[in-house]
């Protein structure tokens, strides 16, 4: 189990694909195929199939994205309404992006 705190970090929202984007990147995995958006930057690159548990920052509180035999779902976000976390799982054949509008995160598959 992976857990991933960057209560400590001020975002200024990176950009993959951008040179600065990398030294605010919390996580990357290798062949990521689900990004973690906080605003309209990715902040997490994660890989399906590595089991983990991923804690960081959004607008409202803490947030969560667990990823467990190539599903992922966001759980125990800090948010008013708990929709996102709602959505239970989704995986790459059963797929529709996962948002939190409060903590302005999104959570989508990476396509080709």
């Amino acid at each position: 189990e992976v857990i991933v705190d960057n209560s400590d970090l001020n975002f200024t929202r990176p950009t993959t694909g951008d040179e600065a984007a990398a030294e605010y990147l919390i996580l990357e995995q290798e062949d990521a195929d689900i990004q973690v958006v906080y605003g309209s930057h990715v902040i997490m690159l994660l890989n399906s199939s590595i089991d983990g548990y991923y804690e960081f920052e959004g607008d409202y509180g803490t947030m969560h994205v667990q990823v467990e035999d190539g599903y992922w779902r966001i759980t125990d976000e800090d948010c008013p309404n708990h929709i996102c976390s709602s959505i239970g799982y989704v995986n790459a054949v059963d797929y529709y992006p996962i948002v939190c509008m409060p903590n302005d995160v999104a959570v989508y598959l990476i396509s080709d």
